[in-house]
């Protein structure tokens, strides 16, 4: 075995699973019914559209021009055609005409979820926190029912910035659960 054959070797197989791949590689699938087509070409969405449409301006033969509720029924009316406008852009159900939307951005799964879901944690855990921290400096059951309001909006006021420092120490001393 020589260096030069033990190269021609790697080659070969690295040609041969390149080969593999390229074979075994999924083709472009067509589906005979597709479940989605862009929501401008849909007779559902635009038949909904158009009866939504249809509806305000019924509503509008109801009342004098110029009057208060013409008027927000006239507003109502353009926000309508500037959501279908915008929503034209976006794919719809075949069936009922409704717009999907899909995140294949990460920054809009980001700023849609996750940034969310962060806010919505951080915000139990300082609830959870100041609860805690009141009921184990009370220790009294009166204090559960007449809350001592000094204590509690200052224990409020703090919790965003000791909570989790706080609770991430008393897990390490493994002072977490009280009983």
């Amino acid at each position: 075995n020589t260096p030069r054959s033990a190269a021609n070797s790697r080659v070969k197989q690295l040609s041969c699973f390149l080969l593999s791949c390229v074979l075994l590689s999924p083709g472009e699938v067509k589906a005979a019914t597709p479940t989605y087509l862009p929501c401008k070409d849909s007779a559902s969405f635009n038949s909904l559209a158009n009866r939504r449409l249809a509806s305000y301006e019924k509503t509008l033969s109801n009342y004098e021009p110029g009057t208060p509720t013409y008027l927000a029924t006239l507003e109502r009316m353009r926000s309508a055609k500037n959501r279908f406008s915008r929503q034209s852009a976006l794919v719809c159900g075949r069936n009922d005409g409704l717009p999907r939307l899909f995140s294949s951005d990460p920054s809009t799964l980001y700023n849609s979820f996750a940034v969310p879901a962060l806010q919505f944690l951080y915000i139990a855990i300082c609830i959870g926190w100041a609860g805690r921290e009141y009921l184990l400096r009370t220790r009294q059951y009166a204090s559960e029912i007449l809350i001592d309001l000094p204590l509690a909006l200052t224990l409020m006021a703090t919790s965003p910035f000791k909570a989790i420092p706080s609770s991430w120490d008393n897990l390490l001393k493994g002072r977490l659960l009280q009983p």
